[in-house]
């Protein structure tokens, strides 16, 4: 099988992009067992798959307040992450995404050294494989974006979106929505999600229950105050 190096790395948790000062991520997938073995197993053991769950963790270099930005958001909230390899700026990227707590902060170095750090985070739910559908990194105009064709939401699934937005102007708002069509011609959308308005950085995690029968999505902003930054991750699951 061919290996791959990691050079490029895009990583934001919550609303501020990381990947200028990560030089690691790893993601720990961990399924707990029940044990269920007694007189009639045959002399073998017997599990039962239990919870699931994923530890994400990064370290790097900080040359910024730390405790602000990481610790104390991800203490109060469920704070979303979205990592992917390459800069996770062009329509369809492959993402991963996760909702997570706050779990350890470790900080610190000698005299003469860089200022190191390293966060680990507690994975709320399953991390969710998805694509980047919209990004955008000045917005200063009324746009939809381009849309790719997903496919349908069924009953059984759900639609989760992700709004990041990274770098606000000091003033004005933002608004963004995701539509869904038959095709790509988006000759009569329908709004499926609505991101509450924003009037500086931050980030909102929203979900839509199938069914959904429509194939092509795409996203909308409308915007004031100047320029904008910002990704939609996407996913059906």
């Amino acid at each position: 099988m061919p290996k791959s190096i990691l050079k490029d790395v895009t990583i934001v948790y919550g609303h501020e992009d990381i990947s200028g000062e990560a030089n690691s991520l790893g993601i720990d997938f961990v399924s707990a067992e029940q044990p269920t073995t007694n007189f009639r197993s045959g002399g073998a053991e017997e599990y039962l798959p239990a919870l699931q769950s994923a530890d994400w963790s990064f370290k790097g270099l900080r040359d910024r307040d730390t405790v602000g930005t990481f610790v104390y958001s991800g203490r109060r909230n469920r704070v979303p992450v979205v990592a992917g390899v390459g800069l996770l700026q062009a329509l369809g990227d492959i993402a991963y995404a996760q909702e997570t707590v706050f779990a350890k902060y470790m900080e610190g170095g000698a005299v003469g050294e860089t200022r190191k750090y390293e966060l680990t985070l507690k994975g709320c739910r399953p991390t969710t494989r998805g694509v980047i559908l919209d990004y955008t990194g000045a917005a200063a105009t009324d746009a939809s974006s381009g849309g790719l064709t997903l496919g349908p939401v069924l009953a059984t699934q759900k639609l989760r979106a992700i709004l990041q937005v990274t770098k606000a102007p000091a003033s004005g708002t933002f608004a963004a929505t995701i539509q869904s069509d038959a095709d790509n011609t988006y000759a009569s959308p329908l709004v499926r999600v609505t991101f509450a308005t924003l009037t500086g950085v931050g980030e909102q995690v929203v979900e839509v229950s199938g069914p959904i029968t429509d194939t092509d999505w795409r996203t909308t902003r409308v915007v004031t105050g100047g320029a904008w930054e910002y990704r939609v991750f996407f996913a059906i699951e």
